[in-house]
């Protein structure tokens, strides 16, 4: 098993350039961006969607929001486990 890890750049950037057509993508709790996923969809990547219910729940209404033209704000837990 070839496990490899998406490296962090800094500023919320990552490095993605390990990620081929075909590869399994884990996705973290934290989920992933709609940029991130579309990135993968374009390579035809096999997505293992571990995202928190709760978090999937703040990304839909934030997506709600933003077709309402409302803007969200997150206050991030930071504590949060």
């Amino acid at each position: 098993m070839n496990v490899q890890f998406i490296e962090k750049l800094g500023e919320g950037k990552k490095d993605f350039s390990n990620v081929n057509d075909g590869d399994v993508v884990i996705l973290p709790a934290f989920g992933a961006s709609f940029e991130e996923m579309q990135m993968m969809n374009d390579k035809n990547v096999d997505i293992v969607d571990t995202t928190c219910p709760w978090v999937s729940k703040v990304w839909n209404t934030v997506d709600q929001h933003q077709r309402k033209g409302l803007t969200s704000v997150i206050h991030e837990h930071t504590f949060h486990e």
